[in-house]
C-alpha cells in the first residue's frame, strides 16, 4: 500500500483533494459551490459499520476492508439500530460509537 495526496478539481472546476492508493482514489474532498459545505467521498464505503465520527476530536475514522471490497457480505452497517428509543430505524451514522438514523442524526 503506497498512499499518495493529489489535487485536482471537480468536474465544476471547483478545488479538489483525493487520496489514492496508486491510482485508486480512496477518498475525494471537495467544497459545494457556495463554499459552504465540505464533501467528503469515501469510494470503498460499503456499510457503516466501516465509519466512527468522533465530534470531539473534529475526526471521522475509515476502515477500508481489503479483502475483496467489491463481493464483501459484512452485515454490520445493516444490523445497526438507531440508539434513540422507540426509532426502530436502522443507523444511518455512528457517531460516539452509537447508531443514529438519518432523522434523529445530531
Amino acid at each position: 500500500m503506497s498512499l499518495t495526496a493529489h489535487i485536482s478539481t471537480t468536474r465544476s472546476g471547483a478545488a479538489c483533494c483525493e487520496l489514492r492508493d496508486g491510482e485508486c482514489v480512496i477518498l475525494k474532498a471537495y467544497a459545494n459551490e457556495a463554499e459552504t459545505k465540505i464533501r467528503i467521498v469515501l469510494e470503498e464505503l460499503r456499510n457503516y459499520g466501516q465509519t466512527l465520527i468522533s465530534p470531539q476530536n473534529r475526526m471521522i475514522e475509515f476502515d477500508r476492508q481489503l479483502q475483496d471490497a467489491q463481493t464483501s457480505s459484512d452485515p454490520r452497517g445493516a444490523e445497526v439500530k438507531c440508539s434513540v428509543d422507540g426509532c426502530d430505524n436502522h443507523a444511518s451514522f455512528i457517531i460516539d460509537k452509537k447508531g443514529y438514523c438519518f432523522a434523529h442524526r445530531r
